[in-house]
């Protein structure tokens, strides 16, 4: 979290007007779920590991990159292993330079399919926003 803060200032230092992470960049990718059999008691508590280290909106997490983001004058489209309730999704967070959180796009994590799976997509933003959650689906955030 230190250094998707740090990058975020420096891109406001640079002047960029926005800035674009990749896919589960926090808490990072979970490539290591999908270790183990079906079954087995240490890919069970690999699972339960995920619970652990996903994250909800809104949260400490979010609330603090929309202080960064406005601090530093960047919008922001971050992507994230979202939790809600027990669904995990690869969620991209969209925040606008005035600190508000514009959008967000989910895709369920499927269990046992082995891949994030596109299932009922939405996109959803405020018309004052839409530049920002248009840019970054142009960049290829999504």
């Amino acid at each position: 979290m230190e250094q998707t803060c740090e990058l975020i200032v420096d891109a406001g230092r640079a002047r960029a007007a926005r800035i674009v992470f990749p896919e589960a960049y926090l808490p990072g990718y979970l490539l290591w779920l999908w270790n183990g059999p079906d079954g087995d008691n240490f890919a069970c508590q690999l699972h339960d590991l995920v619970i652990e280290v996903t994250l909800t909106i809104p949260s400490d997490v979010s609330d603090r990159l929309c202080r960064v983001a406005k601090r530093s004058r960047v919008a922001v489209a971050i992507g994230l292993v979202e939790r809600d309730n027990n669904t995990c999704y690869s969620t991209m967070l969209f925040i606008d330079a005035a600190d508000r959180i514009c959008g967000h796009y989910r895709m369920p994590l499927v269990g046992g399919q082995h891949c994030w799976t596109p299932v009922n997509s939405s996109i959803m933003a405020n018309d004052q926003n839409q530049d920002v959650v248009r840019d970054a689906i142009n960049i290829g955030g999504i």
